[in-house]
């Protein structure tokens, strides 16, 4: 059972009054949520959120895993560059 106080899922906010609609008591069957807590979203922030999932997410390749992991070995022991040092191994002018 989800109780939702002073909700804005009505029609009539639109006249900004507040919602007519308080301390109501949405029950949404234990089949359906499975026991999982829900939230209620307005549908626009829906679509963005969907939206999100199609973007690009970076895949590292194995040669890449295991770069990013001598690195952070590096840095546990602290053996790091400083950023002149940086610099001057990549050829660029300080």
């Amino acid at each position: 059972m989800v109780n939702i106080e002073n909700c804005c899922i009505c029609d009539f906010c639109f006249l900004n009054k507040g919602c007519i609609i308080n301390n109501m008591t949405v029950t949404i069957p234990y089949k359906l949520t499975q026991g999982k807590e829900l939230i209620i979203v307005p549908l626009e922030e829906y679509e963005a959120l969907m939206q999100l999932k199609e973007i690009y997410e970076f895949q590292p390749t194995i040669s890449q895993k295991k770069a990013l992991a001598n690195a952070r070995k590096n840095r546990k022991r602290g053996e790091t560059l400083s950023l002149s040092e940086l610099k001057r191994r990549l050829g660029f002018a300080d």
